[in-house]
């Protein structure tokens, strides 16, 4: 099961795709439209017995203001992908830091103080000392009897003849 903050950078991650393929797109419809519609403007909306000396300057504005969309469209694009970059790290550090033993819900904390090592550090030496003063055949003995209680044998069923 995803929690809220999963969501939300999967969410993130599919506005950021979008946002990419929407600037894409209004980027190839600006260089598309920078380069055939003058040449439509004038086939349609001038006279076809009207010749032209010069170009008018409808054209040069006209190529200048499609750029200038394209343009600010993908800046605009990169501004709010790179922010929603930054919440997505913003919310992958909240999600790594309540994954902890038991996801952040029972307020155990994963770091040992110094007097829970020391303890830690104790009873391991103890066990040390133990095993230095028990001779090795005890030792043995002590594994070998375990594992033969730990398994179990199993019982063949005998016919009775009468």
């Amino acid at each position: 099961m995803m929690s809220n903050t999963q969501c939300a950078i999967q969410d993130l991650r599919a506005q950021q795709q979008k946002q990419l393929v929407e600037s894409l797109a209004v980027m190839v419809g600006s260089l598309f439209a920078a380069s055939f519609l003058p040449q439509l403007i004038l086939r349609y909306l001038y006279d076809g017995g009207l010749t032209l000396t010069q170009e008018p300057k409808i054209f040069e504005y006209l190529t200048l203001a499609v750029f200038l969309i394209g343009f600010g469209h993908l800046l605009y694009s990169l501004i709010v992908n790179f922010t929603r970059s930054n919440k997505i790290k913003l919310l992958q550090q909240e999600l790594d830091d309540m994954s902890g033993c038991c996801g952040g819900s029972c307020g155990c904390d994963d770091d040992l103080t110094d007097q829970e090592l020391q303890e830690l550090e104790a009873i391991v030496n103890e066990t040390l000392e133990q095993s230095e003063t028990q001779p090795l055949a005890k030792a043995m003995a002590k594994k070998s009897s375990a594992k033969k209680s730990t398994k179990k044998s199993p019982k063949k069923k005998t016919k009775k003849t009468k």
